[in-house]
């Protein structure tokens, strides 16, 4: 391509979620491999207002009793994006396993961690081996993007290991490692174990 074109050929790779793009810049340090590949930088542009102030103002609601309701299990979904993807696909009437693996482009299994991740967050229900919106589900989607934002950070904070790190992350500006949330994760669930709780670690983290 190089010697075909008279200008630099920039490698992008973009992902759109949420009215969140997430752009990132490569290069190739040899023209003749693919596996030179590298990345430059990368960056997250938001069609919306933040929630960060509005998250650090209300830490003391989020995590009331009065709204710890039920304790949601520790989720297996690896991307909070591809939860928020799946809410919006079974909106429109992709509601089976098979349907949300093959819109997002991932297997049954996975479909099935990202679904009951929104599940237990509130936002769907399961009747008959389909899934479908709640009443918080729809309220959801017609909301805008910094009310479902928090929103999501208001389901999420029903768990009390979520709810801790990410009052940690906000006081300290950081993310807690591995070895802190596995912790954080037995001092609330013991009954999981180490090594469960370990791999749980990793999902929180991410």
């Amino acid at each position: 391509m190089q010697g075909k074109v008279n200008k630099e050929v920039v490698p992008l790779f973009i992902s759109y979620t949420d009215q969140t793009f997430e752009i990132y810049q490569y290069q190739f340090n040899d023209q003749n491999q693919y596996n030179s590949i590298e990345l430059v930088k990368c960056g997250s542009y938001v069609l919306a207002n933040s929630i960060t102030g509005h998250v650090s103002s209300s830490l003391s609601h989020f995590g009331s009793t009065e709204f710890l309701k039920t304790v949601p299990p520790l989720l297996q979904a690896n991307d909070i994006r591809k939860v928020i993807d799946t809410i919006f696909a079974i909106s429109v009437g992709f509601d089976s396993k098979l349907e949300i693996a093959e819109c997002n482009g991932f297997d049954e299994r996975q479909s099935n961690y990202y679904a009951n991740a929104a599940r237990y967050l509130g936002f769907l229900v399961l009747e008959n081996g389909r899934f479908k919106l709640t009443e918080e589900g729809v309220n959801y989607i017609y909301s805008q993007k910094n009310e479902r934002d928090l929103m999501m950070v208001r389901a999420m904070m029903c768990s009390p290991t979520i709810n801790s790190i990410l009052k940690s992350v906000l006081e300290n500006g950081e993310t807690p490692d591995t070895e802190s949330i596995t912790i954080s994760i037995l001092l609330n669930r013991p009954e999981l174990g180490n090594e469960t709780a370990e791999r749980r670690s990793h999902t929180i983290r991410n």
